[in-house]
């Protein structure tokens, strides 16, 4: 509903891998001539944490699904055509109790409601990794934030 050319900057903050196909064009058509974009993203490290929780938690009858669903992940380039663009990276380390992490993963759109049938054994899933990796009540969790800028170029 915006009007076309009516943005100077488009940012998305950690979501572009769940933008379907037609955002990229959707983007380039509220940006003016010249707009910016920058597009922020993230990605877990070789962490053994999320080796040993991701692929338990995809054997889940819908946790699958779910993923398929709401994670696209459209290239970048429908989004900057043929755009140089410009990436930072920057190294982090999270340190979460229980509670914290277990949160983050009941926030996912991807994790089963609470009354669904798979909700224990996602509890239970979490919990064993968190238990497996767990130092004075914490886990660390490593990831990388990654902020793509540039000047998105027009579609043929």
């Amino acid at each position: 509903t915006l009007d076309t050319g009516i943005a100077d900057l488009v940012v998305i903050g950690s979501a572009f891998h769940r933008f379907r196909a037609e955002a990229g064009a959707e983007l380039r058509r509220i940006l003016r001539p010249g707009g910016w974009a920058a597009v922020f993203s993230y990605s877990f490290h070789d962490l053994p944490l999320m080796n040993m929780l991701f692929p338990r938690l995809s054997s889940l009858p819908g946790m699958s699904q779910r993923i398929e669903r709401s994670w696209p992940r459209l290239p970048i380039s429908e989004l900057y055509g043929t755009a140089e663009v410009e990436t930072f990276t920057y190294l982090q380390t999270r340190r979460e109790n229980w509670e914290e992490f277990f949160g983050g993963a009941c926030s996912g759109v991807e994790a089963p409601e609470r009354e669904a049938p798979e909700f224990p054994d996602f509890e239970k899933i979490n919990r064993e990794c968190f238990d497996a990796f767990e130092e004075d009540g914490r886990v660390s969790i490593e990831y990388e934030t990654s902020v793509t800028i540039g000047l998105p170029t027009a579609q043929t």
